[in-house]
């Protein structure tokens, strides 16, 4: 399976993770659930898993002049939320 690079980016915070899975999104909104508390002290765990949600089921769009780099943006209160996902190797 692919191997994938998720950076999330939310108010000038960053947290970075990877794991194989099938295709982009074959992670089905699971990487915010696995994000330590400390990366995001902001966030509650009940926001966590509404964002996980509409991580999971909006779409993912390629990044423009990118070679497998796709990005979802999540508006969180206002404020927002980007996921890069990067294709890393088979």
């Amino acid at each position: 399976m692919p191997l994938y690079t998720y950076i999330v980016n939310f108010k000038s915070e960053s947290y970075v993770a990877q794991g194989r899975f099938s295709n982009v999104t074959g992670f089905f909104g699971t990487l915010m659930k696995d994000v330590p508390e400390r990366s995001f002290p902001m966030l509650a765990s009940a926001l966590k898993s509404d964002i996980c949600k509409e991580i999971a089921y909006g779409q993912f769009v390629e990044v423009p002049n990118r070679r497998n780099v796709w990005c979802k943006k999540v508006d969180v209160n206002g404020s927002v939320l980007t996921v890069y996902a990067v294709y890393t190797s088979s």
